[in-house]
């Protein structure tokens, strides 16, 4: 007699991890300080290529999720960057952003038709509870290696988002940078006679 296979598995969302654990693609790091130029681009775009440049510029702290590949880390040196998204509380990304409330921006979101943005489960693990998230697909910073290992260190223990779900933010992600318009160029009718 056959295996009985759970036509409709449970896969848990999320993991906790020690903040000394290896990092993979879908660590959830909170307060991450992000580097943000201040608009005043006009004196900088007279420069030469490769030139020293006074920026003013601030620093914010952002919840994100590591984009880059799991399997990448392997590769990269501390001054490799990796690749973060900034992600927000749903319930208060609303206010600032109607379009993702009610029952119509909830379905859209969950049928990934925002391109940009992609919807996470709230999680419920004892001490490391949040709501519903909302990453930001089209907000990409970046961060050495280090940088962002020593903030998972200094953050301790840290949740991650678990496959099928990793991979799931995965492909939008991807959704986000391959999107491919063209021209239509090519006869629709058969241009040969047979």
């Amino acid at each position: 007699m056959g295996t009985v296979v759970d036509a409709n598995p449970e896969f848990d969302w999320y993991t906790v991890v020690s903040g000394t654990i290896a990092l993979e693609q879908g660590d959830l790091l909170d307060d991450f300080p992000v580097i943000v130029p201040l608009p005043s681009l006009a004196e900088v775009s007279n420069k030469p290529l490769g030139a020293e440049i006074q920026q003013p510029s601030t620093v914010q702290l952002f919840n994100v999720v590591v984009m880059t590949q799991s399997c990448d880390f392997a590769k990269l040196s501390d001054e490799d960057e990796v690749v973060l998204c900034p992600r927000f509380d749903y319930s208060e990304l609303i206010v600032a952003e109607p379009k993702f409330g009610g029952q119509d921006g909830w379905k859209n979101l969950i049928n990934g038709r925002f391109i940009g943005a992609h919807l996470i489960n709230r999680c419920e693990i004892e001490n490391h509870e949040f709501d519903y998230q909302v990453i930001d697909l089209r907000r990409v910073f970046s961060a050495p290696f280090s940088v962002v290992k020593q903030v998972a260190t200094n953050q301790g223990d840290r949740v991650r988002l678990l496959p099928p779900y990793r991979e799931h933010l995965a492909q939008a992600f991807a959704r986000q940078f391959m999107r491919v318009g063209l021209p239509i160029d090519l006869p629709r009718e058969y241009p040969y006679h047979d």
